[in-house]
């Protein structure tokens, strides 16, 4: 489906303290996935990384992602998305962003001193399971 625009539902359910699946492309062209937290933001998803992980090195590569988040409490509801990295941060900006993300997990600021990498998806694409009536 196109992503324009995501209906309230779905909008409403990325609000929702779920995990995302984020899926990249490998060098050899094999998908990589890691479970992350994310934030759905200005029409477009946050999620951060420690510097130089796998993720880290295939998105410097291939921008392409994707991300499937399931109801924490109902995994027959799932929102799929498909899209491209935006806009990255590094610095002091990245850091933030996973103070960010972990006071919305965990309530508190991120335990870990290391260098981070924030990236800003704009999607390209979605598909849904369950999240909206039918025809919806």
């Amino acid at each position: 489906m196109p992503v324009t625009p995501l209906p309230a539902p779905l909008r409403a359910f990325l609000a929702e303290v779920n995990v995302a699946s984020v899926a990249t492309v490998g060098p050899d062209g094999a998908p990589q996935v890691t479970v992350m937290w994310f934030l759905w933001a200005d029409g477009q998803i946050l999620v951060n990384s420690r510097a130089g992980r796998v993720k880290t090195r295939n998105l410097a590569r291939d921008p392409r992602v994707a991300l499937a988040v399931v109801d924490h409490r109902d995994p027959y509801r799932s929102l799929h998305l498909q899209g491209q990295v935006a806009r990255t941060a590094t610095g002091a900006s990245a850091r933030e962003d996973i103070d960010r993300l972990s006071r919305r997990y965990t309530g508190r600021p991120f335990h870990a001193d290391e260098p981070r990498v924030s990236y800003w998806i704009a999607l390209t694409r979605w598909a849904q399971w369950g999240l909206l009536a039918a025809g919806g």
